[in-house]
């Protein structure tokens, strides 16, 4: 191990006006893409344009999203998508920033 001499790592950084695809899909609904070129690992975020400041049920959505499944799958059955190493995420600010 000692004589294996690592790569040197050079580090790619995304360059928002060449990697970026941009679309506008609708009235304040945007889609961002950047290819993957290295595996199909993915990441997707969904982002709305309000707060617990604009809709204060928002804190208790967040926290009953986990507890649920979706339409046709049941709360075991999105677990375990999870379980494999997926990660589902919802979080809720006070107000989005601009």
């Amino acid at each position: 191990m000692d004589k294996i001499v690592p790569n040197k790592v050079r580090p790619r950084f995304v360059d928002f006006g060449k990697d970026v695809v941009f679309e506008d899909i609708g009235e304040n609904l945007h889609f961002y893409y950047v290819k993957n070129p290295v595996n199909t690992i993915f990441s997707m975020r969904v982002q709305f344009g309000l707060g617990t400041i604009e809709n204060p049920a928002l804190s208790q959505a967040a926290q009953y999203i986990s507890l649920i499944g979706t339409e046709d799958k049941s709360f075991d059955q999105f677990k375990d998508f999870v379980d494999r190493g997926n990660q589902f995420k919802a979080m809720i600010v006070k107000r989005l920033k601009a």
